[in-house]
Order: structure tokens, then C-alpha cells, then sequence
């Protein structure tokens, strides 16, 4: 075999392996206000186990869900955690009592676009990162972000990670290029200030500060 084909042969053996190995995001959570018997209220959970969107109704869910949502599965696809910024329930709808603490909410739901996330640390925990947004005279800022650490439906550990006030919502992370730990990166409010978090596999958190690019308006 010519050693360019075995070589490609082999990294695509290898990109296939890793791709159908995490199933992280295979379940999503969406829904309003259930449990009053009406079919216009209810919590929805669409699978993507099969390769197509399943969409399931459950009856269960309660969770008032805007525009901050996650969900997180286990690395084979079985749903672990969903919140909605505020509150947070397991994968048998059942709340997790004083998961969270955030500031100002509106109808039991953070209005934050992409205000709350979850990343899968190691085998054993889930690291959940979450905007503290507040009124501070009629205007809404967010004002630090935070984290928690859950282990078999356990918190075991809250943090503060950036006290500072940063632009609207956006929480985006990337893989580290060590294929263990991840990035996350925020941009102070209205500022060329970035923050980059790095968070490992042993649940540590390093923060570092940059000054990059133009000013960002929020």
C-alpha cells in the first residue's frame, strides 16, 4: 500500500473514532411552564442518538426555558444535566436545589443569550458556567460569571471565576489543543479587555487578561 493512502487510511480511522465517541450535545432541552395539562405548555427533549431529531414530549419537565439554555449527555448520549440559567434539573426532570445563584431573573428563567454552558471536565464531573446579571439603576449588567461543579447529581464545589463586567452573554468555549482541557474567552464591557480561561481536567481554573483589537460596544 502506497504510504500517502495507508496514512490518510489511518487518520480517517482515527477522526471517525474520536467523532463517534462523544455524544455531548445529543440531547436538547427546550420548553415552557409544564404540567398544567394544556399541550401548548410543556418541556420537549429532541434526540439526536439515531442520526435524526427525535422529539419527545415529557411530561415531567417544568423548567421555564428562554433564551439561556444547556444541556449536557454523557460521552455515550444518555442526557446528564439541563438548566436554564437559573435553575437546574437532572436527567429525570427533578430540580437540583440551590444549584445556582444568579441575580436578576425574569418569569424563573435568565434572559441571556447564551448565558450558561457545560463542560465535560473528566469521568467523573461536569463544570457548569453561568452569567451573574443584575439591575444596577434600570439597565442590566452582567457583573461576574460563575461556576459549579457537579459529580453523580452532587455540587461539589462553587466558584466565582471573572468578577468583572462583560458584554452580553455569549459564553463560548473551544477545545484545548491537548484534547483534555478547554478554553473560554470574555470580553469585558465595552473594552478591547479579553479574559481567557483555561480550565483542566482536574476542575483548576487560570485566568489570564489581554488587550486585543478595537474597542467592543455593547
Amino acid at each position: 500500500m502506497h504510504s500517502v493512502t495507508r496514512y490518510c487510511l489511518i487518520l480517517t480511522v482515527m477522526l471517525h473514532t474520536s467523532v463517534i465517541g462523544q455524544k455531548y450535545d445529543f440531547n436538547w432541552i427546550f420548553g415552557y411552564d409544564g404540567g398544567k395539562g394544556d399541550p401548548k405548555f410543556g418541556t420537549t427533549k429532541v434526540d439526536f442518538n439515531s442520526g435524526n431529531p427525535i422529539q419527545t414530549f415529557i411530561p415531567e419537565g417544568r423548567m421555564i426555558i428562554f433564551d439561556a439554555n444547556a444541556s449536557i449527555s454523557t460521552e455515550d448520549g444518555r442526557l446528564l444535566y439541563y438548566t436554564n440559567g437559573y435553575d437546574l434539573e437532572d436527567s429525570n426532570y427533578v430540580r437540583i436545589n440551590k444549584a445556582l445563584d444568579v441575580g436578576t431573573r425574569y418569569w424563573d428563567a435568565l434572559i441571556c443569550n447564551q448565558g450558561v454552558l457545560f463542560i465535560p471536565i473528566n469521568d467523573d464531573s461536569i463544570d457548569l458556567f453561568y452569567v451573574d446579571k443584575k439591575n444596577v439603576n434600570g439597565t442590566f449588567y452582567i457583573l461576574s460569571i460563575k461556576n459549579i461543579v457537579l459529580s453523580k447529581g452532587q455540587i461539589i464545589k462553587k466558584n466565582v471565576s471573572v468578577i468583572e463586567t462583560i458584554n452580553e452573554g455569549f459564553l463560548t468555549i473551544c477545545r484545548h489543543a491537548n484534547g483534555n482541557s478547554w478554553w473560554l474567552i470574555l470580553n469585558k464591557l465595552n473594552s478591547n479587555v479579553f479574559y481567557s480561561l483555561f480550565i483542566n481536567n482536574e476542575n483548576e481554573i487560570i485566568v489570564d487578561t489581554q488587550v486585543v483589537g478595537p474597542i467592543i460596544e455593547d
